[in-house]
């Protein structure tokens, strides 16, 4: 997690210099022929090293390391660029990266305020990284409920692209917290701003901005401006189908059949929510009258969904030693894998900053209670990639349980190791993105692996419970 953040900032910092597409496709090549060929190239690589002297040569050359797969080498000179230029551009990236890593809002304002002194932008030249710095520090107060900060630091963008996309997620975050006032004012203003992008931008920076609008379309018919958001929609918001306030807009302006076909799509699919299903219930009393047999309707897709889904698991199940851990519960107790030995265990690796692990939890929690009278099946919540300290990942990982009724579930903490500087157990299972889910049998062999989160609780229960079935029998 921490190299991908590093290279999205190292990437952003790009735009300061041109690249060497010419080096880089080179090492692209080379990295193809492999061999004899690719030793050749990184011999060369070697040899232009020892003879750079500005930073941007030496920046160059990190990247064809890169792109010929050699990300060992890439590694170590990045630390040596780092080293050598320790105000200059590469640094400024390589420690703008830091902001992501922190939780708090005050704290990714006080990183922000002392790294624009390190690395002035009058001295090294205007970049991105600036612009992503302050939208970081933006949305942090947003989710923190301080409008005034939030604002602030969003008024801090200087790119009117950039600006909107911060303007989107704050109000959207705001949103979130129920602060629908100031979520309309900031989302109203992100508009007037991608007007300015539209009217003079290119292509992809129109398609950047447009999210904008359909946010405060959404919002605008959330609150009750039914005309204005289907003004919004109709002429400014591109990607308008997926949102179930336009298609419950669209039933009163007669697309009855595409409100319809929508919803009914995603259904069957495994996506439809709350809000679809309000579609659905709309289109079916405005066609029919009255909602009879509406219910029989949504169950029998549904079984049929599942049903089909079901058919596939055994084809899913794999046979690998699960590897043992030692961790500490949020409670200071040790939690050993290999202890567990003869019963089925579930791991769920997640993390608080992580949208799709969150929005599985409340499945998880409906598979738990399915099974909680069920003395062979054991659940462990994995904390994992914390960003801060390890104490405050403790902090923000047991609140988040609590303020959101998951207390019953046993959470295991895998914060750094300080010897490693990894998240062991997540590293241990290969783990590359989160949530990550792993059902073991009683004789500690991983039988299934699930990755991310989609579709409805109802679809991951039946899944998860089939596996942890197929665990048992296999055991």
């Amino acid at each position: 997690m921490r190299k991908i953040l590093l290279l999205f900032a190292l990437l952003l910092s790009l735009g300061a210099w041109a690249q060497n597409d010419a080096l880089l496709e080179k090492a692209n090549k080379a990295r193809g022929e492999g061999g004899a060929q690719l030793a050749a190239f990184k011999k060369d690589l070697a040899g232009m090293w020892r003879k750079a002297k500005k930073e941007k040569d030496y920046v160059d050359i990190l990247y064809a390391y890169y792109y010929a797969g050699d990300t060992h080498t890439a590694d170590s000179l990045s630390a040596v660029i780092n080293k050598k230029f320790s105000k200059g551009i590469f640094a400024r990236s390589r420690e703008m990266s830091r902001i992501y890593e922190l939780s708090g809002a005050k704290d990714k304002e006080n990183f922000y305020q002392s790294w624009i002194k390190k690395f002035p932008a009058k001295k090294l030249g205007n970049s991105q990284l600036y612009d992503e710095a302050a939208y970081q520090v933006a949305l942090a107060y947003a989710s923190e409920k301080n409008v005034a900060k939030a604002t602030e630091y969003l008024h801090k963008i200087n790119n009117d692209v950039w600006k909107c996309i911060a303007s989107n997620s704050v109000g959207n975050a705001l949103a979130s917290k129920e602060m629908m006032e100031e979520a309309g004012a900031i989302l109203k203003e992100g508009c007037e701003i991608a007007d300015k992008v539209s009217l003079a931008g290119k292509e992809n920076e129109r398609k950047a901005v447009s999210k904008v609008y359909a946010s405060y379309a959404d919002w605008l018919a959330e609150n009750g401006k039914d005309d204005e958001a289907w003004q919004l929609y109709t002429s400014k918001v591109f990607d308008k189908e997926g949102s179930a306030a336009y298609q419950k807009l669209a039933v009163e302006h007669g697309r009855v059949m595409q409100a319809w076909t929508w919803a009914d799509n995603l259904l069957r699919e495994g996506y439809g929510d709350k809000e679809s299903d309000n579609v659905m219930k709309t289109v079916w009393q405005k066609v029919n009258g009255n909602l009879d047999g509406f219910d029989d309707y949504v169950k029998g897709i549904n079984a049929a969904r599942i049903d089909k889904m079901l058919e596939g698991i055994a084809q899913k199940m794999i046979d690998k030693p699960a590897p043992d851990f030692t961790l500490k519960d949020i409670d200071g107790n040790t939690v050993q894998l290999s202890k567990l030995r003869g019963k089925v265990v579930v791991l769920d690796f997640w993390a608080t900053w992580c949208g799709p692990c969150k929005r599985s939890l409340p499945a998880m929690k409906m598979t738990v209670d399915k099974y909680k009278n069920d003395p062979d099946v054991v659940f462990l919540f994995i904390h994992t990639w914390e960003r801060g300290t390890a104490e405050q990942a403790n902090k923000d990982a047991k609140a988040y349980l609590h303020d959101h009724g998951f207390d019953e579930f046993h959470l295991v903490m895998d914060t750094v190791n300080p010897q490693t500087k990894k998240n062991d157990a997540v590293s241990a299972y290969g783990v590359d993105g989160i949530p990550a889910k792993f059902v073991i049998d009683k004789q500690g062999k991983i039988r299934f692996n699930i990755s991310g989160f989609g579709g409805s609780d109802e679809d991951a229960v039946a899944e998860l419970s089939a596996m942890i079935e197929m665990a048992k029998k296999n055991s």
